[in-house]
């Protein structure tokens, strides 16, 4: 058969290459029908020879016909020698042709590559990155013209391919391919850059989340062979298990582990190590994408590794998946683009992507600082960043949260150059060095791509401090606090400010106002109550404000938008005494139309028209799913309901048009408020008000800027989801005396001390208003910027209203014993409290405490107060033990969060300690972070019930030396995978003396037995060892 197959490429070579016939569709012809009768096995030794191959690849050129493609297609089935000149050669041809950009021939090149995988070659690996990366880009465009057409993705039709679809086919064949080792680490890393671009359009990420399972059960490994996941999740398997668990299992569980990350909203977490090389391919546009999933954009560092990634999103406020909790579908859209308008308007509708803009730059800025300072980042675990409290690593020499100076918290961001381009926090004092009196500033940026926003912290005279900025914020000397600066440019611009920029600074009471003149202009005239209305985290006030944008010419003629503050004449006075409204007469109407503007935000959704795009969430309509409002004739509308669409957010039947007028707007606005009013009892304003703070509406209207006079929004910063704060709360003046004299509903007071509104709970199908007698609470603040502190004298009355209303909307209870007797000891007990340092750090950790005998005694009492103060009084601890138990506490957390990733369901999770105080406290953290079903209880309570990881933390307690060291051997049999200790050298010492852990036994040791209160405990405090023997 072979002889046969020979002869007759034989004659045809020897008859059209002698008479130098162009190599015609005649001849391939002839050449595809003799390959259609070989197979594989049969031995073609003419495609071995040299100017057989030569002739073909010469006549393989930029205007060769489909039918030529696919000659070679088949000739290369077989495997022919090629040299490396013919190679080259070939290459060189492939791309010609491709270049050509018919559809047909670019589908027979890509099928190609796969048995030119088999050449080892340079050229081929140069082949397969211009092709691939030149198939992707023109995907992005053959998508954008079928765009109209595709719908869906089920709508697709053979006779326009998707393209990507073909690749992940091809990758598909090539992961396999892998898997025996047939594949060159270049071309490894490619499969990974290829598989990551497909993630991040949701129009493939269903079609390869198939391949990826399909390949998880196909994959067999009879040798120590990584997979292809390797290269997406780099991150090493411990061994929990030594040698008991095969390669097998030890593989699946990183394939599980791949599948949870990978497969979650904004947790596909990869190394960037494998991923540089991919940057200047990807023009950085697609890259930046994924890395923006995970809150790091502009990333262009070599010097980052997983392991400060990880530890990055160690913290509480980023919790891995569970891979038992997946959803199999996928509700989340990305732009295809990462513009600025496209990526605010996924941030505005979808809450979720709310933090992206927290830390954007952060972990940038932080590395190029460390690098900066010489310390190297690759590979070391030191410098971990921990968004919530704000500190790094003391070796890399930044500043805690702790610094009294605004200065030295904001110097670790950096200076500035003068033409104010970079969007980050300012170094203060460094802006304009040459000046006498400097710039004190604390934020620049740039917004829109075009505005540049800058807050000031205090006030200058000279407009020429103002000019180079398109907007100036600026506040009333008398307003001191600069938690409240901050808060209040954040509702003027209306974007989040860092949670990281208020934390740490000194808390100041500020006076009533007075007025704000520039430029012979009064710009603020208020009191404290109506100013904190513009606070959207506070909600205060019945009062409306406005907000006026106008523009004021300075000097040089340099014009400088300023924010003019008023108050409406004409708002709307709502009385506390709940006394009902007949009607809501027109004008009540439009300013209840009006106060659905919360939080504006301007986006500018057509560049260079001046048109904006008001985006704002206030309210839920009565069936308590989301409506959406806005014109449907607009090219950017239509681009944004089509996300919502495609993303599931919200079905067309839920999106309104309001393109008539803003008559019809208000009008199908005032049907809406009157169903919602046909739910209350009574019919009043208040009553609407209360209703409206619970729920939840996506309103978006389209404003024209005017150049003579801009439009004025009247805003009600209604929140309801949190006590507000009392950050502002000042031990001299009468609140004390208040409160201790007088039985105040809640609601009166926080409304008079910039707090709350009314408290309200929902019974069954009623909304009750319940009002708390407060007698007995000495104080309420904001510790630790929005979270809400109350110093309590002694136990409500009323137990129902603890359970069910009051103590479940605060953040901390600090609840004081009967025994200190008078009001006077305890508001001074109070004091000396909350002015130390390790007090304020515990406060920072946990909910609700109760104080016996003397500050330094401490009990967690996390079930409620009354459980608390019954504890057995060998359960109080003082208060160096405590908080020390605190941080072992957050460090299982940790833990757990970790075997999480691996695989571990929290029921095969079981921690034991010496402490019933402990186990509280524990049970707390995890509960507060969702962690429901970890087991945890006392180590003399164990019943026997075997776990796959156990987790032991000894406590000193009066429990017997002897008898801890029993119980820690009894716990550690019961641990079938892995057993973690978390003990001091003493007990240690105890146990290498009565026996020998086998393999599995995980130390953690607690390098100090003498902490102070307020110690922090780093890696260098906690040491992980493989045994017993290794540290002792």
């Amino acid at each position: 058969m072979g002889s046969h197959f020979n002869d007759s490429f034989l004659d045809l070579f020897n008859i059209y290459s002698d008479s130098k016939i162009k190599f015609s569709n005649k001849i391939i012809s002839s050449v595809l029908e003799l390959l259609s009768k070989a197979s594989t096995t049969t031995d073609i030794s003419i495609l071995n020879n040299d100017k057989f191959i030569s002739y073909l690849i010469e006549n393989f050129s930029r205007k060769s016909t489909d039918l030529h493609v696919l000659l070679i297609t088949n000739i290369l089935q077989f495997k022919p020698v090629l040299n490396n000149d013919q190679l080259s050669e070939l290459v060189n041809r492939l791309i010609q042709i491709y270049g050509r950009g018919d559809d047909g021939n670019k589908f027979l090149i890509v099928k190609n590559l796969r048995y030119l995988v088999e050449y080892d070659s340079e050229a081929i690996n140069d082949l397969y990155s211009i092709l691939i990366w030149r198939n992707l880009n023109e995907i992005d465009c053959l998508n954008n013209e079928l765009e109209e057409e595709m719908k869906t993705l089920d709508r697709l039709t053979t006779k326009k391919k998707n393209y990507k679809l073909l690749v992940s086919s091809f990758l598909f064949k090539l992961a396999n391919e892998y898997i025996e080792n047939k594949i060159t680490k270049e071309l490894k890393k490619q499969i990974l850059e290829i598989f990551t671009y497909l993630l991040s359009d949701f129009k493939t990420r269903k079609y390869v989340k198939k391949l990826l399972d399909n390949l998880s059960f196909r994959v067999h490994v009879e040798k120590p062979v990584p997979s292809i996941f390797e290269y997406f999740y780099d991150f090493p398997i411990d061994e929990l298990t030594g040698s008991e668990i095969d390669l097998q299992d030890r593989l699946n569980q990183r394939i599980l582990r791949l599948q949870a990350i990978v497969f979650k909203e904004f947790q596909v977490i990869v190394t960037l190590e494998n991923l540089v090389p991919t940057l200047q391919q990807f023009k950085n546009e697609q890259i930046r994408l994924i890395l923006a999933r995970f809150g790091i954009c502009q990333l262009d560092s070599k010097k980052l590794n997983l392991d400060l990634l990880l530890h990055y999103f160690a913290d509480s406020q980023f919790q891995l998946p569970s891979p038992y909790s997946l959803s199999s579908s996928f509700d989340i859209t990305y732009p295809t683009s990462l513009s600025t308008k496209d990526f605010l308007t996924r941030n505005y509708l979808n809450l979720r992507y709310s933090y992206i803009a927290q830390i954007n730059d952060h972990l940038q800025r932080t590395v190029l600082r460390l690098e900066k300072k010489g310390n190297n980042i690759t590979g070391s675990s030191k410098y971990v960043i921990k968004l919530n409290r704000f500190k790094i690593s003391e070796k890399a020499q930044l500043l805690s949260p702790s610094s009294k100076r605004l200065e030295c918290a904001f110097e670790i961001f950096g200076d500035i150059n003068k033409d104010l381009k970079v969007n980050d926090i300012l170094a203060l004092n460094n802006l304009v060095k040459e000046r006498n009196k400097p710039f004190k500033l604390a934020k620049i940026s740039k917004f829109n791509k075009k505005e540049v926003i800058a807050i000031f912290l205090e006030d200058y005279d000279n407009i020429d401090d103002y000019k180079s900025f398109d907007i100036a914020i600026k506040f009333p000397p008398n307003l001191k606090s600069t938690q409240h600066k901050l808060e209040l440019a954040k509702s003027f611009i209306g974007k989040s400010l860092p949670n990281w920029i208020s934390k740490g600074y000194e808390r100041s009471a500020y006076n009533s106002l007075s007025e704000f003149k520039f430029d012979g202009e009064t710009y603020l005239n208020t009191s404290v109550n109506q100013l904190t209305k513009l606070f959207p985290n506070h909600e205060i006030d019945n009062d409306a404000a406005l907000i006026k944008k106008r523009k004021i010419k300075g000097s040089n003629d340099n014009t400088v938008n300023l924010l003019k503050l008023t108050i409406n004449d004409e708002k709307i006075n709502i009385k506390s005494s709940h006394e009902p409204t007949q009607s809501l007469n027109e004008q009540q109407l439009k300013g209840l139309v009006s106060s659905i503007v919360q939080n504006v935000t301007l986006i500018e959704s057509n560049p260079g028209t001046g048109q904006k795009v008001l985006i704002s969430s206030i309210i839920g309509s009565f069936n308590r799913k989301p409506i959406l409002l806005l014109s449907k004739n607009n090219k950017f509308n239509e681009q944004l309901i089509r996300y919502i669409l495609d993303a599931k957010i919200l079905s067309s039947s839920e999106i309104l048009d309001l393109n008539q007028s803003n008559e019809s707007k208000i009008k199908e606005l005032e049907n809406l408020i009157i169903e919602l009013m046909n739910l209350f009892h009574r019919n009043s304003i208040e009553s609407l008000k209360l209703w409206i703070s619970q729920k939840w509406i996506e309103f978006l209207e389209v404003i024209e800027t005017e150049s003579e006079q801009s439009k004025i929004i009247e805003i009600y910063p209604f929140k309801s989801y949190k006590l507000p704060s009392l950050a502002a709360f000042d031990e001299k003046s009468v609140l004390v005396k208040q409160l201790s004299l007088h039985h105040k509903s809640i609601s009166d007071i926080f409304i008079q001390y910039q707090t709350l509104n009314l408290l309200i709970t929902q019974n069954k199908t009623q909304l009750k208003t319940r009002l708390i007698i407060a007698s007995d609470i000495i104080d309420i603040l904001d510790f630790k910027y929005s979270n809400i502190i109350v110093f309590q004298y002694s136990l409500f009355d009323n137990f129902d209203l603890y359970s069910s209303f009051f103590y479940n909307q605060i953040d901390r209870l600090i609840l004081f014993g009967n025994e200190f007797g008078n009001l006077s000891n305890i508001i001074q007990l109070k004091d000396q409290f909350t002015k130390t340092s390790q007090v304020s750090k515990l406060l920072g950790h946990h909910d609700k405490f109760v104080i016996h005998n003397n500050s330094q005694v401490v009990i967690p009492g996390f079930l409620n107060p009354i459980e608390a103060a019954t504890l057995n009084s060998k359960e109080i601890h003082n208060f160096n033990n405590f908080y020390q138990n605190v941080e072992e506490c957050e460090f299982i957390y940790k833990m757990i969060q970790y075997f999480h990733s691996n695989g571990f369901s929290s029921t095969r999770i079981g921690v034991f300690t010496t402490s019933q105080t402990q186990v509280l406290l524990l049970k707390e953290i995890l509960e507060g972070n969702n962690i429901n079903d970890v087991f945890v209880g006392l180590i003399n309570d164990n019943s026997g019930i075997e776990f796959d990881i156990a987790i032991v933390s000894t406590v000193r307690t009066s429990i017997d030396h002897d008898i801890t060291v029993s119980l820690i051997e009894k716990s550690a049999f019961l641990a079938k995978i892995g057993f973690y200790l978390i003990t001091h050298k003493n007990v240690l010492d105890s146990i290498n003396k009565r026996f020998q852990f086998k393999t599995g036994l995980n130390l953690v040791l607690k390098d100090k037995q003498d902490r102070k209160p307020g110690d922090e405990i780093d890696s260098g405090n906690l040491k992980l060892v493989n045994s017993v023997s290794d540290y002792v």
